[in-house]
């Protein structure tokens, strides 16, 4: 039976798996689990190049094996702070005005994506499938093909892809869109996105698609699909539950004194119903203090 390779910006360790119950780690490890094969990616360290050139680190748990590297902070500040996450996030998410296009960052990210590829060969067998997640590993299968690998490849976009108007923002769109097309399958979160991709294909590759699915462009062809990974919600709700007799959530409990609390990923926190540009600032006030408001960092 064929082994199944996962390649992902950020690898979840065993201990995070196993806490989680949405996104992206649930989604992978169960598969992983299920046909037994490798997790590889960037560990999260920033780490001297002498370090990251010496990886893959392994750690085995149960049929899955863990398969870690570490990235110098040249490669960091290049490939993931910046044009991973300075440009194609923003274009991604239709906020133009939030993007820096750096043409250095560009050439980081290419050549981080390379590297890594070529971290991943040394652990590679013929008749492995390999499943690349995200926006950050565009250019990963271009990578693998141009280094002799002809295992088959497929790819999974978390984020929205943009209709064509908005992806032309990024300088080298071209070969993003190229890049993707030496994938053998490429997965979309909805039917939009799988529409904006067609749409660049036809329009501006002056490529094919036909079937509804079957793309042919830059001298390739592959199969786009839409593919949602949800959660688990009742293991959701088991892990509130048990969460709620740890000592830091009776600690944060006692600490709002009966105010409500608003969590938030965002830059920014909504004024839970109160629209703070027609409201007076005394109603404003008067409301929040009411509220406890945090602000939770997540990492793509």
């Amino acid at each position: 039976m064929s082994r199944l390779i996962v390649v992902s910006n950020r690898v979840a360790t065993p201990t995070e798996t196993k806490g989680s119950a949405g996104g992206l780690a649930v989604g992978v490890f169960g598969a992983l689990k299920d046909s037994g094969g490798v997790w590889f990616g960037w560990s999260g360290d920033v780490v001297t190049e002498t370090v990251a050139n010496q990886g893959p680190k392994l750690e085995q748990d149960g049929a899955v094996t863990f398969a870690t590297v570490g990235l110098s902070k040249k490669d960091y500040d290049q490939y993931y702070r910046g044009f991973s996450n300075a440009e194609l996030w923003p274009v991604f998410h239709y906020r133009n005005d939030l993007a820096v296009y750096d043409r250095d960052e560009y050439h980081g990210y290419r050549r981080v994506n390379s590297w890594l590829a070529h971290k991943l060969i040394k652990l590679l067998q013929p008749d492995d499938i390999i499943w690349v997640h995200d926006y950050h590993l565009i250019p990963f299968a271009e990578s693998l093909r141009s280094a002799g690998i002809n295992n088959r490849i497929g790819f999974f976009l978390h984020i929205p892809f943009p209709s064509l108007q908005i992806l032309l923002n990024i300088p080298p769109h071209e070969e993003l869109v190229k890049s993707l097309c030496f994938y053998d399958v490429v997965g979309f979160q909805t039917e939009g996105d799988q529409l904006a991709f067609h749409d660049y294909i036809r329009r501006h590759a002056h490529g094919t698609v036909t079937n509804g699915n079957r793309v042919e462009a830059f001298g390739r062809t592959l199969q786009t699909g839409v593919y949602r990974i949800g959660v688990f919600p009742d293991e959701i709700a088991e892990q509130a539950e048990r969460g709620e007799a740890r000592q830091d959530m009776i600690d944060l409990k006692q600490s709002l004194e009966g105010r409500k609390l608003i969590m938030s990923r965002a830059c920014k926190i909504e004024f839970a119903g109160m629209d703070p540009t027609t409201q007076s600032g005394a109603d404003v006030n008067a409301h929040l203090s009411q509220v406890c408001s945090a602000r939770v960092e997540v990492e793509a």
